[in-house]
């Protein structure tokens, strides 16, 4: 595609996220290229929306056929495919959920061309930032420790989905040769530099407006990249010495945390901001490029609510559950009579009194205005609790579980949920905390990637075949353009 117009289209997408309503009325758009644009502190921060807006395409209904509960929650031992038959939807969905997935799939040829428009955007950004006077240096530097936040945040997930990636640092050229797959760990150094540097030179989350990233969300994050490459006294270390603890603390009750009401709460760490046609200005018929709001809601909704009825969740993960656990019924929903699947839906996520259909809009079930949440305090409690176990420190691993059980307990003395013991020693330790972290992260898209990450997808997940469905397959397009230089993935062609 022609650069001046890709340029061009990445302004057309630079969204209200962060209130610049004006936007539009800047200039007409037969003047705007990347040579007249980029010239100011004024459009370098609209193109830096425009870097934000990426993160919500893959929730949304025009942009992207991948959600993270296809990979995450169906690919795991927590949901089922569901839908109104065993056939619905596309075989894409279905090869998926049997790992016998094909490297033409549509789903993660999606999500690979999100994410690198992604980090496309953010390369652009961050070269075209050297040039703009901004005096300011520490403004300067915040908005390129932003960009390189989000380009991290795309690199992590490639490298958790596909393995070695591409690893893209820079605009390239048209004349320039396909780039050849990086290692895994390559990437993951890679992304660790990135959140090092935004760590360093973001804000606080109580300094900044609700929406841009924040230190805490690059440490959060750097913790999880460490975690998942067993760097366990490296991520102990970025927590007591880096992460901004004080600026976080566990919601007291854990259902308000996914409702409107507690978006950016004082748990929430990274969210993706969603919006409802409530919240701007649309143009009849213009809904399906228009809107902001997310479609999962609309894909795993019950039918007879104005859903898909996928990602159904499974008996086993309800099983999993104390009783009285009150996360059951933040998570849960009541069983719904239906022709293909369990019947019970993500609590979290579905249409209810905490996620209502929004009034007036042109497609209601296609508008949650409900956030993402992408990374939680919670989730950084229970890596830190496997960095303190892996490192022999079993006491403060013990301890942070218990804030978890007891944040789900409602806080009360004495507990519903009893803390663990001390009694509670070694695989019996491990085995609390990995629990622990599928019900309090429950359909919330990473059992899928714990169990690899953990060694045991091949025994809990049926058709998964160690040494190839840890990773999935390459998309066909991206191997065949690429003259060979792009080696798949072993076991798929």
């Amino acid at each position: 595609m022609n650069k001046t117009i890709y340029n061009i289209g990445i302004l057309l997408f630079a969204v209200v996220l962060f209130g610049c309503e004006d936007f539009l009325d800047r200039k007409p758009l037969s003047e705007v290229t990347d040579q007249t644009y980029y010239q100011n502190e004024q459009e370098m921060k609209e193109a830096l929306t425009a870097c934000y807006d990426v993160l919500q395409w893959e929730d949304q209904w025009a942009n992207n056929p991948y959600h993270d509960w296809m990979i995450g929650d169906i690919c795991s031992d927590d949901a089922e495919k569901g839908g109104q038959s065993e056939k619905a939807w596309q075989d894409e969905l279905i090869e998926m959920t049997n790992f016998t997935i094909k490297s033409s799939n549509v789903h993660l040829e999606i999500a690979w061309k999100n994410a690198y428009l992604g980090i496309f955007r953010c390369n652009i950004f961050l070269d075209k930032l050297k040039g703009v006077n901004i005096s300011d240096e520490v403004t300067k530097k915040k908005y390129e420790a932003e960009a390189r936040f989000l380009r991290a945040y795309w690199y992590f997930k490639l490298n958790t989905i596909f393995g070695g990636v591409l690893l893209v640092k820079e605009v390239l050229s048209p004349t320039a040769s396909v780039v050849e797959r990086s290692s895994v760990s390559d990437i993951y150094a890679f992304v660790e530099s990135d959140l090092e540097f935004a760590g360093e030179n973001l804000m606080l989350k109580s300094n900044v407006e609700l929406g841009r990233v924040t230190k805490g969300a690059a440490y959060g994050l750097l913790i999880k990249v460490l975690v998942f490459q067993e760097k366990y006294s490296e991520a102990k270390q970025v927590y007591t010495d880096l992460f901004p603890i004080g600026e976080y603390e566990l919601a007291p009750d854990y259902a308000s945390i996914f409702v409107i009401e507690g978006e950016f709460g004082s748990g929430s760490i990274f969210e993706i901001n969603y919006l409802t046609n409530n919240d701007m200005s649309l143009t009849p018929g213009f809904w399906y490029i228009g809107t902001e709001g997310s479609a999962q809601a609309y894909w795993i909704s019950p039918v007879d609510d104005k859903g898909k009825g996928y990602c159904q969740v499974s008996l086993d993960f309800i099983n999993e559950y104390e009783m009285d656990d009150p996360r059951q019924d933040a998570t849960v929903s009541d069983q719904y009579e239906v022709s293909y699947g369990t019947g019970y839906f993500n609590q979290k996520v579905i249409y209810s009194d905490g996620n209502p259909y929004p009034e007036g809009s042109l497609n209601p079930q296609q508008m949650s205005g409900v956030n993402k949440r992408i990374l939680r305090l919670a989730d950084v409690y229970l890596l830190y609790a496997e960095a303190c176990y892996h490192t022999s420190d079993e006491g403060t691993a013990r301890e942070f579980v218990n804030k978890i059980r007891k944040r789900a307990s409602g806080n009360t003395d004495p507990a519903i949920l009893q803390p663990i013991h001390q009694s509670v020693t070694g695989q019996d330790l491990i085995d609390a905390i990995y629990r622990e972290r599928r019900i309090e992260l429950g359909l919330e898209g990473h059992r899928f990637y714990d169990l690899v990450r953990w060694g045991l997808a091949p025994s809990l997940l049926s058709g998964f075949t160690a040494g190839v469905n840890e990773v999935w397959p390459i998309p066909f397009e991206e191997v065949q353009k690429s003259n060979g230089k792009i080696k798949q993935n072993n076991g798929y062609n």
